[in-house]
């Protein structure tokens, strides 16, 4: 997309919502926004509060403020803008149909990304787990964005550094130096720093070649079993990381009795490290960054583990 490109961030307060945020707006050629929800700011904690304000201190991003269920402020707002990038969070996963309907009718949007930053299921999670809701529901806006005539692209994030390095994969804090190694421990998976994340999303969003595509977040140094993280760990951490092994079955079982967040992980656990989601075999519709952006400078999972 030549010339200068107007990009909004929506949910720019969230977690991966302020590094896409900071990176539209360090973006040569764009000018970025950043979209505030009034409602959120009526109700917002101290933690909620700070983030705004600090969108609000970034250099070149201008901060705007909408009820996101206003219908007409919406259009008049994508009117501004050429490309979306929503990253609002689980809850208002189905609202996002409702910015897509402002998008159709602002008319100006040439690109839409829904708020996806996850992994694509392989039919071996869903044969064991069936499908999340979380991910069901995340289908039904990118099915939304095809009925309208939306071009959109699908970022896959694959895992947040700040979920996976530190806490070596199982996504909960470490006890007394001890980690539970999942499956066999021997599943590849893919790290991503958040800043990396949101400046390969912002390329992506720019990119005429990744229209109506899924872009995979692949940094090559990144891509690792959990059984090296953990060795990589103890060799920069400088201490022997005790191990505690739990199975695929362990995990189907945790999934299945589970609730809320904690079914959550162990749906991501068996994903991740068992059925090797985030390495499965690429399908004609999927791109990678690697591929596409090989000059990027990424931050390798060594400098993340020393954080």
């Amino acid at each position: 997309m030549a010339g200068n490109t107007k990009v909004l961030v929506i949910g720019a307060t969230g977690y991966i919502g302020q590094h896409i945020a900071k990176a539209a707006a360090s973006e040569p050629g764009v000018t970025a926004f950043a979209l505030v929800s009034k409602a959120t700011e009526e109700r917002a904690t101290a933690e909620r509060a700070a983030a705004v304000e600090k969108l609000r201190s970034t250099p070149d991003l201008n901060v705007l403020e909408v009820d996101y269920t206003d219908h007409a402020a919406l259009v008049d707002i994508f009117k501004q803008v050429t490309v979306v990038i929503s990253t609002v969070g689980f809850p208002l996963i189905l609202d996002q149909i409702k910015f897509l309907e402002a998008a159709k009718e602002a008319g100006t949007i040439t690109r839409f990304l829904p708020s996806e930053f996850g992994l694509e299921p392989s039919e071996k999670t869903e044969h064991a787990l069936g499908q999340h809701p979380l991910l069901a529901n995340k289908k039904k806006v990118s099915e939304a964005a095809r009925k309208l005539g939306i071009p959109y692209t699908l970022v896959y994030a694959n895992s947040f550094a700040g979920y996976f390095a530190g806490n070596l994969g199982q996504l909960s804090p470490l006890e007394n130096d001890e980690v539970n190694l999942f499956g066999t421990g021997d599943v590849k998976a893919i790290i991503v720093d958040e800043a990396d994340i949101g400046r390969y999303t912002v390329k992506a969003a720019l990119d005429p070649r990744t229209a109506n595509k899924i872009v995979r977040l692949e940094p090559p140094r990144n891509v690792l079993t959990q059984n090296e993280l953990v060795a990589l760990a103890e060799k920069v951490w400088g201490k022997t990381i005790k191990k505690k092994h739990v199975s695929a079955e362990a995990l189907v079982e945790a999934y299945k009795n589970g609730e809320g967040y904690a079914k959550t992980l162990s749906y991501l656990r068996y994903a991740v490290w068992v059925a090797g989601d985030q390495t499965q075999p690429k399908q004609a519709n999927h791109l990678s960054s690697a591929d596409l952006y090989p000059d990027v400078a990424y931050k390798p999972i060594e400098a993340i583990l020393k954080q």
